[in-house]
């Protein structure tokens, strides 16, 4: 009733016909479409866990709409293509390893057992990590034998020092060495020798430092006293009397040195070589006391004689021998090392390839 008025009146009645005619021909036109193309609605199943991904969006995200044949067809196709197109997955089996037993853990495509896990080291308490950062306090030996060495001859020459924690050196008094077992006292300065068994020798070095502190090592090495010793070099050695106008008392002559010899085991090789015995007046060392050579006191010069008679020396009645205090108190055997005396017994000495010694008498 509302809406009379304007149909009554002229001036709106042209354009109601014309909304109506409009509204008219659209139907009309959707209807003869349909018709024509003979096309019914398609209602898809609402069955999202087997759609394809690749379909339209308004097919995927829609629920309860309408899609035409042409579309329905589209999308069988597609979902044809989208199920030959999936490779079906293996099944994971365990694999069987000829000649290994199967113990259920689980083994690779390739056939390798895979890597049992690695368990987390234990964490180290404060006290075992103060411990392992604490270093040793004990005395530190250094000894010249190796372990495994073979040795020839019938003894073995070898150096030992030991220090302490602060590197202070320790004393030979606080250093026990055994050779298989019996005490080697020192021969010279830091050095040891002691006699070769057959087959396996073992040498035990004990340090001990002033705060007694106690340390200890063993070295093993392999005997053959059959063998000869090895030859490591040559001592030039003669015997003057220059102090007694006697010049030369035996001539230079070139000695062979041995492997773990001291000076002392050289010069007894040379006196014999030259036909001198020798007495050795030192109880723990090796020290020339007197030579025994015929005739050795007649080669003096009178003019010599005169001078020493003259400082209340007499010469003595054997005239076969030289020796200590023959010629006065003090009077006796000494050696030089290239001209230069040591402060040290023969045996206290290394001989060194290519050095001259010399034997001289002093007043």
């Amino acid at each position: 009733m509302k809406y009379m008025k304007y149909l009554k009146d002229k001036r709106y009645r042209k354009y109601i016909y014309i909304v109506c005619a409009v509204v008219l021909a659209a139907a009309a036109f959707g209807i003869s479409r349909n018709i024509l193309e003979k096309r019914t609605p398609y209602t898809p199943e609402n069955d999202i866990s087997s759609m394809n991904y690749q379909r339209s969006q308004e097919y995927v995200d829609g629920v309860g709409y309408k899609l035409d044949d042409y579309k329905k067809e589209e999308h069988e196709k597609q979902e044809e293509e989208h199920k030959r197109t999936i490779v079906p997955q293996p099944v994971r089996r365990p694999v069987v390893i000829p000649g290994r037993r199967y113990t259920g853990r689980r083994v690779n495509p390739q056939g390798q057992q895979k890597k049992p896990e690695q368990k987390k080291p234990k964490k180290k308490t404060k006290k075992k990590e103060k411990e392992e950062e604490k270093p040793s306090e004990d005395p530190v030996i250094t000894i010249s034998i190796k372990n495994g060495e073979k040795v020839t001859g019938k003894t073995k020459k070898f150096t030992v020092t030991a220090a302490s924690f602060d590197g202070d050196p320790i004393p030979a008094s606080k250093i026990v060495v055994k050779m298989n077992g019996e005490r080697l006292l020192e021969k010279g300065t830091d050095t040891y020798i002691g006699n070769v068994a057959d087959g396996k020798n073992t040498v035990v070095v004990t340090a001990t430092d002033d705060k007694g502190r106690n340390a200890e090592i063993t070295r093993t090495f392999d005997g053959q006293t059959e063998a000869p010793p090895q030859v490591i070099g040559q001592l030039t050695i003669t015997i003057t009397g220059k102090a007694l106008g006697l010049g030369t008392i035996a001539g230079k002559k070139s000695v062979d040195i041995y492997d773990n010899e001291q000076l002392s085991d050289v010069m007894k090789r040379y006196l014999s070589a030259v036909g001198i015995s020798a007495d050795d007046i030192h109880s723990s060392h090796y020290e020339i006391g007197r030579i025994y050579k015929k005739g050795i006191l007649k080669g003096i010069p009178e003019d010599k004689i005169a001078e020493l008679e003259e400082e209340g020396i007499n010469i003595p009645e054997d005239k076969n021998s030289l020796g200590l205090n023959d010629f006065g108190s003090g009077s006796g055997w000494m050696y030089s090392v290239d001209g230069s005396a040591p402060n040290k017994y023969m045996d206290q000495m290394d001989p060194v390839p290519g050095s001259t010694v010399e034997l001289y008498y002093v007043l």
